[in-house]
């Protein structure tokens, strides 16, 4: 029988919110299971029908909140967006993702199985920043990450080229 095999590559869960207040986040899944034939848990990727169905559920102290599905062939990285309303205090948050698997044929209930997550505590309070509003930091980043993306490079490369660069111009 063939499990999918996905990995939580990232989940921005932020560390304070404001109460009440609907708050996103993105969770980057991959998939790293082999190939699903004839598995009860195929998916069609586009024209491709190589993919997994890929769960992802958001917990809030515990009790499913949020929950997306994924379509990623083998080896591939997709990204959803998860998002929950909090009330004023400290809550645990966890983002899991689940390996499927099973044969079509195959009677026998397989169910899904967590095989990654990331847990988060946030504190929700007034004064708390509005995740969902990004800081200079956030935009500086999102700024060398399109360039990076543009360039096919990454954001550590683009960042070290703007410092030479700098640096020659001074000392031009």
């Amino acid at each position: 029988m063939a499990n999918s095999n996905p990995t939580l590559v990232s989940a921005s869960i932020p560390t304070e919110a404001q109460p009440t207040n609907r708050f996103t986040f993105d969770a980057k899944v991959r998939q790293g299971g082999p190939d699903p034939w004839f598995s009860e848990d195929a998916c069609a990727a586009g024209l491709d029908i190589r993919g997994w169905k890929t769960p992802i559920k958001l917990f809030v102290d515990g009790e499913e909140v949020d929950s997306k599905e994924l379509c990623l062939v083998s080896g591939n990285t997709g990204e959803t967006t998860l998002s929950a309303s909090l009330s004023r205090g400290s809550h645990i948050l966890k983002v899991s993702v689940y390996e499927v698997g099973g044969f079509a044929y195959d009677f026998t209930e397989g169910g899904e199985h967590e095989n990654d997550s990331s847990i988060q505590t946030v504190t929700v309070t007034d004064k708390a920043t509005d995740p969902s509003k990004p800081n200079a930091t956030d935009r500086v980043t999102e700024f060398l990450s399109s360039v990076a993306s543009a360039l096919g490079g990454t954001t550590q490369q683009v960042a070290f080229g703007m410092v030479l660069a700098v640096v020659l111009l001074m000392v031009i």
